[in-house]
């Protein structure tokens, strides 16, 4: 303990308990070898070290307070508004979430590949069965080479888009990733 510290009060008996707060916050004065003087800022009190029967004291950290307060705080139950909620999560997934945006073309290419394996059924598969990695090669440079060519030239033939040839060379991609996980 040192002059300037602040002390709680947790206990007071006898002659002090009828001006002294018990729980009161105050600080000590002056300190000497038989006991020290402390203070609410209007009145001041001395406590003999021997005391301690009577006077139950304890220094006060306050930045420790602070950040207890604070603990305490969190643990108390909050209200969420369940509407205003889903609104900001719409907010921040119609902006741009990427992941989101990720899924959803990931979905149009399990659509198109549902579609085109139906139409042709499983011709990339036994392809890539006869003759191995070389055809998965083929038909995916076959597409670099289509978007090289819609990228650098006036498109004539308006079947294929960028879009729809970036979209087949994800679907070649992953249909040759799941062929070689089969062998």
């Amino acid at each position: 303990m040192k002059i300037g510290d602040k002390i709680r009060i947790n206990q007071v008996e006898g002659f002090f308990e009828y001006q002294i707060k018990e729980g009161g916050i105050y600080t000590v004065a002056n300190i000497d070898e038989y006991g020290f003087d402390f203070t609410d800022g209007k009145n001041e009190f001395y406590c003999f070290f021997e005391d301690d029967e009577d006077f139950e004291y304890e220094l006060v950290n306050e930045e420790f307070d602070k950040q207890m307060s604070a603990v305490s705080d969190m643990t108390k139950p909050i209200t969420i508004n369940t509407d205003e909620l889903v609104a900001q999560l719409k907010e921040i997934t119609e902006k741009g979430d990427n992941v989101s945006k990720h899924k959803e073309i990931c979905n149009k290419l399990n659509d198109i590949y549902r579609k085109k394996n139906h139409d042709y059924g499983n011709s990339f598969g036994e392809t890539y069965e006869k003759l191995g990695i070389i055809s998965a090669v083929t038909r995916i440079t076959d597409k670099v080479n289509r978007l090289q060519s819609l990228a650098t030239k006036e498109q004539q033939v308006q079947d294929e888009s960028i879009q729809d040839t970036l979209m087949d060379l994800a679907n070649y991609s992953i249909m040759t990733i799941m062929e070689m996980e089969d062998k």
